[in-house]
């Protein structure tokens, strides 16, 4: 990846400064409270329009635009934010590129990031046993304080809090860069830093092998790699915590969509409040689809492919069409399943298998038959 990014850190420094500002949110219900499905939230609460670069969101881009023109889109009160994986396609990068481009929409790219502590204490015996002992004797209160004492003096007081809390210490703190199109990563870095520092953490603390995203926790994908970036940023631009401000989501009013949306609506987020403007204006795939068919420019890409190139969500079939045209993505999946022993896609056949043993389809699936859910409203195409 070249160019400069913009890093920003969820830091030490920063950490006392957020933790100090108090929510905005006195009743989470007020974020929803609109008149119109494409109204902001009162105020002074901010917005969040996440846009996956896909057809769906893109529409929602539009909706916000066309019914409050950039002066507001644009504006203090909302942030329009793209998370990147660099498992994403090329094409879905440009069309995102586009549409900021040809609409004049400032959409904020961002990637996940890891500050590692330093090496000197990684090294160190004695704080390596003492974040053993912690880990396996959790209800110690004692060595929770002796633990943050040590993450506080090295001037990692977030850490420190976590462990106080009782939650689990990664070997460093996740943060955030903010990037552009061109210098946005291509080839799955992000992703691969995420999976690389909890491995390395499972390994050195829990005397484990490493996990994957899967299907029995596919929050650690879209959750660490997009929920939690957008999450750090809206902290750092607006002064909320996850509960103090509203996501719009851009899921529809027909097929799966229909059962995320109902899955979701009215749930406390890590991410925010999600909002459902296509959901509350019964905006279904053919309104999308007419929408574009409009437009002087569109995703060349198969509703089939999805966004994330190989996502383990997608069917099994479809995996084994598209091994063929992406022999690198399978290969870097493939490793990492070897590398943990654990599966992307459990219940399915290994990445390697599908692209060395079993027979490979020679037609491409159905757009409708792909079979990629992942619930969650930050990925997808069509």
């Amino acid at each position: 990846m070249s160019g400069r990014v913009q890093l920003s850190l969820f830091d030490d420094d920063a950490a006392p400064r957020v933790s100090a500002r108090r929510s905005r949110v006195a009743d989470l219900e007020q974020l929803v409270e609109r008149a119109h499905p494409f109204d902001l939230p009162p105020e002074p609460y901010p917005l969040l329009i996440g846009t996956s670069g896909g057809r769906t969101s893109g529409y929602q881009l539009r909706q916000y635009i066309d019914r409050h023109g950039l002066e507001v889109v644009n504006g203090p009160r909302v942030a329009v934010c793209f998370t990147n994986t660099g498992e994403e396609h090329e094409l879905t990068l440009d069309f995102l590129h586009e549409q900021e481009t040809r609409w004049g929409v400032n959409v904020v790219w961002l990637e996940y990031r890891f500050v590692p502590f330093p090496p000197a204490l990684l090294a160190d015996e004695s704080f390596r046993s003492l974040r053993r002992r912690q880990y396996e004797d959790r209800a110690d209160k004692g060595l929770r304080a002796e633990l943050a004492a040590v993450m506080t003096e090295a001037g990692f007081p977030d850490r420190a809090g976590d462990i106080l809390a009782g939650r689990e210490c990664l070997n460093g703190r996740d943060a955030y860069a903010v990037v552009t199109y061109e210098t946005a990563s291509r080839n799955r870095e992000p992703f691969e830093e995420m999976l690389a520092v909890r491995e390395e953490y499972r390994r050195s603390v829990k005397g484990l092998p490493g996990c994957l995203p899967n299907t029995a926790n596919n929050g650690m994908c879209t959750g660490q790699l997009k929920v939690n970036v957008m999450a750090r940023y809206m902290a750092d631009r607006f002064g909320v915590d996850k509960r103090g401000y509203a996501v719009a989501l851009a899921l529809r009013a027909d097929g799966r969509d229909d059962e995320r949306t109902g899955a979701i609506r009215g749930r406390e987020s890590d991410g925010g409040l999600p909002i459902f403007p296509l959901w509350e204006s019964g905006v279904e795939r053919a309104d999308v689809e007419a929408f574009w068919a409009g437009q002087p420019f569109d995703l060349r890409i198969p509703g089939y492919k999805g966004n994330c190139r190989l996502c383990h969500l997608k069917a099994t079939h479809t995996l084994q069409y598209l091994v063929r045209g992406d022999p690198a993505d399978a290969a870097w999946r493939a490793d990492w399943e070897a590398r943990t022993g654990d599966r992307f896609a459990r219940g399915k056949p290994s990445y390697r298998r599908m692209a060395t043993e079993l027979r490979l389809f020679e037609e491409p699936p159905d757009d409708d038959a792909s079979g990629l859910s992942c619930g969650s409203g930050y990925c997808g195409t069509d």
